[in-house]
């Protein structure tokens, strides 16, 4: 049960992420070839590359698990709906509804079957400890801790990527911002505010990724939280004044009036 703003808006973007990660795929594979030129160099360029695609070979195991298990997901929803339209029932809201991620899945899974899953990421972040799909695996890791409600376990690996991982591109930042943006939810949900709102302020800061209004309302919550009233409104103000015509200005605006913790 994931019960803070905080981790809703966290879980919320789960999908979009991996979308995002799936079209820039080919351009993070192709990182370590930019601007290496010369024998020597282009040797390197290539098993660096090779790691490159090998760490992303063992990645794919896990994401593979999850692809199935979605399309068992709907496979399943049909099959319910093509049952209930056979047997002409006409019941209301008794359709099975498909889950929205795979970490909605495997919460109900059991150790033995979460086991190959969990193995693919351990081998992607030990085996090639240093390659973007070792950050993805870290995210993938915090994000099924998260689901579990294992926190501890979920900040440890959204801490790796916060402190290892080092942007070659734009396109790449927002795997850093995700992971600062996670702890910034999992301290604000520990009521940890100074914690909180330094993971949000650090995920603010990275580039302009889509993460930025999602880190700004996090920091307005905090703020809010700890009675600074003046403080939350300017960040609110920000959010609406920045990102108009947005869920996230209607949400500023929600938020902005309710009473402080402080």
């Amino acid at each position: 049960m994931i019960p803070s703003l905080a981790m809703s808006d966290h879980v919320a973007l789960e999908i979009k992420v991996q979308e995002y990660t799936n079209k820039i795929k080919w351009l993070l594979l192709g990182i370590a070839g930019i601007g290496i030129l010369g024998g020597g160099y282009l040797l390197l360029e290539r098993q660096s590359e090779k790691q490159q695609n090998d760490a992303f070979a063992a990645f794919y195991v896990a994401e593979k698990i999850e692809e199935d298990a979605m399309k068992a997901e709907v496979e399943s929803t049909k099959e319910t709906a093509t049952e209930k339209d056979s047997a002409k029932k006409t019941v209301p809201n008794s359709a099975k509804t498909p889950k929205d991620s795979f970490y909605e899945i495997a919460k109900s899974w059991d150790e033995s079957k979460l086991k190959p899953y969990l193995e693919a990421l351990e081998k992607t972040e030990t085996q090639y400890p240093k390659s973007m799909a070792a950050t993805l695996a870290h995210l993938r890791h915090g994000n099924l801790f998260v689901h579990l409600g294992q926190m501890d376990n979920a900040e440890k690996h959204f801490k790796k990527v916060a402190s290892d991982f080092k942007p070659k591109n734009e396109e790449s930042a927002i795997f850093l911002a995700i992971a600062y943006e996670a702890l910034g939810s999992i301290y604000e949900q520990q009521k940890k505010w100074d914690l909180a709102l330094g993971n949000f302020q650090s995920a603010e800061k990275v580039s302009q990724t889509p993460l930025k209004p999602l880190a700004l309302l996090g920091m307005a919550r905090v703020y809010q939280a700890q009675g600074k009233v003046e403080d939350s409104h300017k960040i609110f103000d920000r959010v609406i004044s920045e990102f108009p015509n947005s869920d996230f200005e209607k949400r500023a605006r929600a938020l902005k009036f309710l009473p402080s913790q402080g």
